[in-house]
């Protein structure tokens, strides 16, 4: 036998797929694993696999790995699921650990400790983070008190390296919470940008790629006053309802969050987005509006209309946020689509999603707004867009079924970036969706071992250049070129 190194789950996955180029070799693989007693492929016999190929993987990797595999989440792979991840799924990114404060339990962040935490993350990573409130930014009103902190504030973080960030760097928005009762997201965007930050000063590999390369612009509370005092809506009006897109012209931008974020899409290009809810299990994409829904029945439900332009590109971005967000015990695993397809969700007027991803290109869909009531008027040049800000693939996040489901559900600390971790809940999961949203926005090659690279060879010279693509569903092929002078 040949002898066994360390292996990543990276490493693991490339040496499965060597050699497993169609559905016969597959099969054989399949067939061997499984033995004489047929069923499904168990985690045992996928280390034992390894070690005949000379390659030990730790109980943490080989977790990981597996977990990939088994989509279904039964504990054993079937031949499908074998086929579906050697030869059509896209590469494994597994980060490795992050110490995010120990294993301690996340709890809610109350809107002043969201607060507080982003004040203590700008002085932690003072040349990586600003924030700021859109009232102080934009001059916008406040929506009402929230409690002791006064006039209810929406507040904005910023995360980019000014020393590698240019005009070009891709953009990210999240946003927390639009409606105020829905729980899960503000607290998860929020610790996702703390791991970030952590991730980044303790020079973890992936984490500083992240920084170095994307600006993220997260809102944790665009519904600042509803989430204060976990009401769905702001002052009687919902604000994903409220956006210029599908809506009667009187009836959007009457709302501190709707405009909040609107200036900040104004100031940006975001190329993707996530916006948190609760109610639901699932990840949808635009088309969700009454414009692309074809004979809607009694209830509102379309029969068809609502296959976007970038369908296929987006329908691949959630599948690849799912899956590597996945599910825990008691939650399963995200299901995907278009928001208009009845199985997934239903359409609305005035929502965020389809106005984030269509206002600077579809004019069936634009509204230059002339609020009547709410907190007054807006000039209409505030909903007149060019045609480059609002083209975000912009995802609706439905957090869980419960809009603010049990603490005791929403995970710890412990290998938060590994979909099978000890400490699985609604906020790691979350966090791995909103980690996988940012690598996703540009493909890159990372070169593992850059420094042992010459920077110029003399033909004959033989060298070794290990690297992994990433920002990418699939990297079908990847080559070295090299340059003559």
């Amino acid at each position: 036998g040949s002898s066994s190194h360390s292996a990543t789950a990276i490493q693991a996955l490339n040496e499965l797929r060597e050699g497993t180029h169609d559905v016969d070799s597959a099969q054989a693989l399949f067939d061997r694993m499984v033995g004489p007693k047929g069923g499904e492929v168990q985690k045992e016999a996928l280390r034992e696999e390894l070690l005949l190929r000379g390659m030990e993987t730790d109980d943490y990797e080989l977790d990981a790995l597996f977990a990939r595999m088994d989509s279904d989440g039964v504990g054993g792979v079937s031949h499908e699921e074998l086929l579906h991840f050697l030869l059509i799924a896209g590469p494994v990114v597994f980060p490795g650990k992050i110490d995010a404060m120990g294993d301690a339990p996340y709890t809610y962040l109350s809107y002043d400790g969201i607060a507080e935490r982003l004040a203590a993350l700008k002085q932690q990573n003072p040349d990586l983070v600003d924030i700021y409130t859109a009232q102080d930014k934009f001059a916008l009103p406040s929506a009402g008190l929230c409690g002791d902190s006064g006039p209810c504030k929406v507040w904005v973080m910023e995360i980019r390296n000014p020393s590698t960030a240019t005009p070009n760097t891709p953009e990210v928005f999240y946003s927390g919470t639009i409606h105020g009762n829905e729980r899960v997201g503000p607290t998860a965007v929020v610790e996702f940008a703390t791991m970030l930050l952590q991730g980044y000063r303790a020079g973890h590999r992936w984490a500083r790629r992240i920084v170095d390369t994307r600006r993220l612009t997260i809102i944790p509370c665009g519904n600042a006053y509803g989430y204060h005092h976990n009401v769905r809506e702001e002052l009687g009006i919902d604000p994903n309802r409220d956006f210029a897109w599908d809506q009667v012209a009187t009836f959007c931008m009457k709302t501190v969050a709707a405009r909040a974020i609107n200036a900040v899409y104004r100031e940006h290009v975001f190329q993707l987005s996530a916006t948190f809810h609760g109610g639901d299990n699932l990840v949808a994409y635009p088309w969700g509006d009454n414009l692309h829904c074809d004979n809607p029945n009694y209830y509102g439900y379309c029969s068809g209309g609502w296959v976007a332009p970038d369908q296929t590109g987006m329908s691949r971005l959630t599948d690849t946020v799912r899956d590597f967000a996945g599910g825990f015990a008691g939650q399963a695993v995200y299901k995907t689509g278009a928001l208009n397809d009845p199985t997934v969700i239903y359409p609305v007027a005035g929502g965020m999603e389809d106005w984030a991803y269509g206002a600077s290109w579809e004019p069936a869909g634009n509204v230059i707004c002339n609020p009547q009531g709410g907190i007054g008027t807006y000039p209409a040049a505030m909903t007149q867009y060019g045609n480059a800000t609002h083209r975000a693939v912009n995802l609706l996040v439905e957090t869980a079924m419960q809009k603010a489901p049990a603490a005791a559900t929403l995970g710890g600390r412990a290998d938060v970036l590994n979909p099978s971790g000890g400490g699985n809940g609604h906020v790691p999961r979350n966090i791995r969706l909103c980690w996988a949203l940012a690598d996703s926005v540009e493909p890159y090659v990372d070169v593992l071992n850059a420094g042992d690279v010459p920077s110029s060879v003399a033909e004959g010279v033989a060298f070794n250049v290990v690297w992994r693509p990433g920002g990418a569903f699939q990297a079908d092929v990847t080559e070295i070129v090299c340059l003559a002078p």
